[in-house]
């Protein structure tokens, strides 16, 4: 099965670059590929219309297949039923960035996202943002995620050293300690933003912690059918 997890991550490297800089060899490179490897894989994505040929110098960008499979799909469409307009007029009235996230993995995807005019910036984020340990948003995620789920992150993520999280300090001991009063008050301020829990697997994240804006973000996590 590692051959289709190893294509699938390929799929995944390719969509987040736009620029046609997705080469075999920086592909390989960036997944700890073998470039021969690499080149085998994405020739079968580019057989089946999932990638094609972005540049003469050898780069991939998602094909008519990927279009296909996505084509008026969203992912957790009740979420974004529920909190397109509100948080599109919530960044717009405070001047912020603004989105919603969900766990995915060792990391979170963002759902969506508004600049501080309003204006949706969703497809500016890669499918996976690996940032648990060092963002407002990752950190309330983790804090959140079942026992049994945070100790396989721990796991996989390894334990947060004190250059990350200096509460934790590398000491796996101290974890549930810090995690406590976040899980309690499903907030957290951090980094100059502001993250409020939706549910266990769902937060909102704006780019400032003023006292107004902490407010507004407390109410919309609260949203009827949220």
């Amino acid at each position: 099965m590692k051959a289709v997890r190893d294509a699938l991550e390929l799929l995944l490297a390719v969509a987040r670059r736009r620029d046609g800089s997705a080469t075999p060899s920086a592909l390989a490179e960036e997944l700890g590929l073998n470039v021969s490897t690499a080149r085998r894989l994405l020739q079968d994505l580019a057989d089946t219309g999932f990638i094609e040929q972005a540049s003469r110098r050898g780069g991939y960008r998602p094909g008519p297949s990927a279009a296909y499979l996505f084509a008026g799909s969203r992912y957790r469409p009740e979420l974004h039923a529920a909190f397109a307009a509100p948080l599109a007029a919530f960044a717009g009235k405070f001047g912020t960035d603004a989105s919603l996230s969900v766990r995915l993995g060792p990391g979170r995807t963002v759902l969506l996202a508004f600049d501080g005019t309003g204006r949706e910036t969703t497809a500016e984020y890669p499918p996976r943002i690996d940032d648990l340990y060092s963002s407002a948003a990752g950190r309330l995620l983790f804090a959140l995620a079942p026992e049994t789920r945070r100790v396989h992150l721990v796991w996989e993520l390894g334990i947060p050293g004190g250059t990350v999280w200096p509460e934790i300090g590398g000491d796996r001991s101290r974890i549930a300690e810090a995690l406590a009063p976040i899980r309690r008050a499903r907030f957290l301020r951090y980094g100059g933003n502001c993250a409020a829990a939706v549910d266990e697997e769902t937060v909102l994240l704006c780019g400032t912690d003023s006292a107004e804006v902490e407010a507004a973000l407390r109410e919309l996590s609260r949203l009827p059918g949220a």
